[in-house]
């Protein structure tokens, strides 16, 4: 399994020296108001990632997925008529250098 690159994940996906940038059309359920850098919801723009990501992984072939790292959704919990909540999990195997970690290179 070689690494996943973003733009595997994320259609559109562009960095250089200084930035990142995820499209919004990539995100899907994420809305302009939400994405605003100022005003918008970290929370909401946080999970919309999650479950982008979540899904690419899933959409997978088992053998293409990546072993150096997972990701988990949770079942839906019912709280009330309106309101709902879901866990999810990422473990990444990393290796441990004198002052940093980095995730494990794909096999």
């Amino acid at each position: 399994m070689a690494a996943i690159s973003p733009t595997n994940i994320f259609s559109g996906y562009s960095a250089d020296a200084t930035a990142i940038t995820i499209p919004l059309a990539a995100l899907p359920g994420l809305t302009t108001a939400e994405a605003h850098a100022t005003t918008g919801d970290g929370r909401e723009l946080l999970r919309i990632i999650l479950e982008k990501y979540f899904s690419a992984i899933e959409g997978m072939q088992a053998a293409n997925r990546p072993v150096s790292m997972s990701i988990s959704r949770g079942n839906l919990n019912g709280l009330s008529p309106t309101t709902i909540s879901r866990t999810y999990t990422l473990t990444f195997k990393e290796s441990v250098g004198a002052t940093s970690t980095s995730i494990l290179a794909e096999p």
